[in-house]
C-alpha cells in the first residue's frame, strides 16, 4: 500500500473519530407543554408520578411513565431520568394525594438544601426565579402505580380507586421547589418530610 492511500485513511478515520466524539448527545425527554403557573406544575408532579399510560395496540401493552409527568420536570431532572422508561424508579418514592394544601414558603432549610443539590454539577447554569413550596396533604404509598385515568385535575387521586379509609390515610408535607426555565414552571427539587 501506498504512503499517501495510508495517510488518506488514517487521516479519514482521525476524522471519523473526532467528529463521532463531539456530535454526541445524550438523549433526554424534550417538553412540549409549559406551564404558566408553579401550581400546575405541582399538581402535574405529585398526580402523575405514581400513575401510568398505556401505549400499543392490539393486545399489546407497554405501561410508561405518563408525558404530563415528564412535563413538569427541570432539565435537570429530566438529564437524571434521561427518558420516560428510565422514569420507572421513581414509583412508590413520592406519595400519592387524596387532598393537600399548598402554601409558598420562605424557609432556610430547603433553601440551603436545594443549593447543597448543585454540589455535583456545579456549572450547571442555575435559574432565576425559584420559588420554593410546602405542600400538607393526607397521603398513601401504593406498592403498584395507578391509571393516569384516576387522577384529578389538581393532581389528586380519584376516591373511586381507593380501598383506603381516611384513617389509613398518612398526614406527610413535601418541600418542593419550583423554577421557570424559559419553558414555563418545573418542579426542580423535592424533599419529603414526614409528620407523625
Amino acid at each position: 500500500m501506498k504512503k499517501s492511500t495510508f495517510y488518506a485513511i488514517a487521516s479519514l478515520m482521525i476524522v471519523f473519530l473526532v467528529l463521532s466524539t463531539f456530535s454526541r448527545k445524550t438523549k433526554i425527554y424534550e417538553k412540549e407543554i409549559n406551564f404558566n403557573t408553579p401550581e400546575e406544575a405541582i399538581s402535574s408532579f405529585i398526580g402523575y408520578a405514581n400513575a401510568y399510560e398505556r401505549i400499543g395496540t392490539k393486545g399489546t401493552y407497554i405501561n410508561m411513565a405518563p408525558t404530563k409527568f415528564l412535563e413538569s420536570l427541570s432539565r435537570r431532572y429530566r438529564l437524571f431520568i434521561k427518558n420516560s422508561n428510565d422514569a420507572r424508579f421513581i414509583y412508590g418514592y413520592i406519595p400519592s394525594f387524596y387532598s393537600y394544601d399548598l402554601e409558598e414558603i420562605d424557609e432556610k432549610l430547603i433553601k440551603e438544601e436545594y443549593e447543597n443539590s448543585f454540589d455535583k454539577i456545579p456549572n450547571y447554569k442555575r435559574a432565576k426565579d425559584i420559588r420554593f413550596y410546602r405542600l400538607d396533604g393526607n397521603s398513601y404509598y401504593y406498592n403498584k402505580v395507578i391509571d393516569m385515568e384516576l387522577i384529578n385535575d389538581n393532581g389528586t387521586v380519584s376516591n373511586d380507586y381507593s380501598s383506603t379509609s381516611t384513617e389509613e390515610l398518612d398526614k406527610t408535607s413535601l418541600y418542593l421547589v419550583v423554577i421557570d426555565e424559559g419553558e414555563g414552571y418545573v418542579v426542580d427539587y423535592y424533599q419529603e418530610i414526614y409528620l407523625d
